[in-house]
């Protein structure tokens, strides 16, 4: 796992420090992380204990705390790390505010050429 974050690190990826002030901060980390995990060719075992690295402040405290009291320090898969950091990370207002754009988007005409 060294070797790994060692190269990872060479790429500057993105930190996270868990703040709920702005709209889409954790979705852009999630997806820049995705992004640079796959170009890598990182394996899914690999992928959530090299992204911790890169959570900060409350996200580093809250996930150090979660990994150790409700996961027994055993790292989950990708997308359940994901669902959890939204869980945890991503506000109510921001929630209902993406569903309703969801839902307008979602009763828009299909497009047709």
């Amino acid at each position: 796992m060294g070797a790994k974050l060692i190269e990872f690190r060479k790429f500057d990826p993105p930190k996270y420090a868990g703040k709920k002030e702005e709209k889409g901060v954790l979705e852009r980390w999630l997806t820049n992380m995705e992004k640079l995990l796959e170009d890598l060719f990182i394996d899914e075992q690999d992928r959530v204990p090299l992204a911790a690295h890169f959570l900060d402040g409350d996200a580093s405290s809250w996930w150090r705390r979660h990994l150790s009291l409700k996961l027994g320090n055993v790292f989950p898969p990708w997308g359940e790390f994901r669902r959890l950091l939204h869980e945890q990370f991503f506000r109510d207002n921001t929630k209902l505010e993406l569903e309703r754009e969801l839902n307008v988007f979602s009763s828009r005409e299909p497009y047709r050429s």
